[in-house]
């Protein structure tokens, strides 16, 4: 009895823990610039909705590193408008999601999904957030 539980049973249990451990692994299925990028795009847009619609000076400098040199350019001299440049709207959602991303030869594109919600009101958005690598991954566009 001891030999059957040490030639069969002993092995057939370690196979089973080593293809749990190893076998069950999901593959990853975006491009890799969307894997490189998706981090720098959540940060941003969190950074973005603790600062509020059209940042100030100090709230764009903190966000500074998550944008490209032209799109911080141009954030600047965009106060003021009634539309968020980075929600593409002018109400000021409550929250986000980092969605699906698709490599669009230009850099990778993220599907960012905007929410709002009240007692009387809920509407969802979804957005379209370009990164490009400047050395390392920031945001070069928005549109809707």
């Amino acid at each position: 009895m001891r030999s059957y539980v040490r030639n069969l049973v002993l092995p057939g249990l370690l196979f089973s823990v080593l293809l749990t451990a190893f076998g069950c692994a999901q593959p990853v299925l975006e491009p890799e610039s969307c894997l490189g990028a998706r981090d720098p795009v959540k940060r941003l847009y969190s950074l973005h909705m603790d600062s509020g619609p059209n940042p100030l000076n100090a709230d764009l400098e903190k966000m500074r590193g998550f944008l490209s040199a032209n799109l911080y350019r141009e954030l600047g001299t965009k106060r003021g408008n009634s539309e968020d440049y980075l929600t593409q709207s002018r109400e000021f959602p409550k929250a986000f999601r980092v969605g699906t991303c698709r490599d669009a030869g230009n850099g990778p594109e993220f599907d960012v999904l905007l929410f709002w919600r009240t007692e009387d009101f809920q509407k969802e958005q979804k957005i379209i957030v370009t990164a490009a690598n400047e050395n390392k991954w920031v945001v070069s566009s928005v549109r809707k």
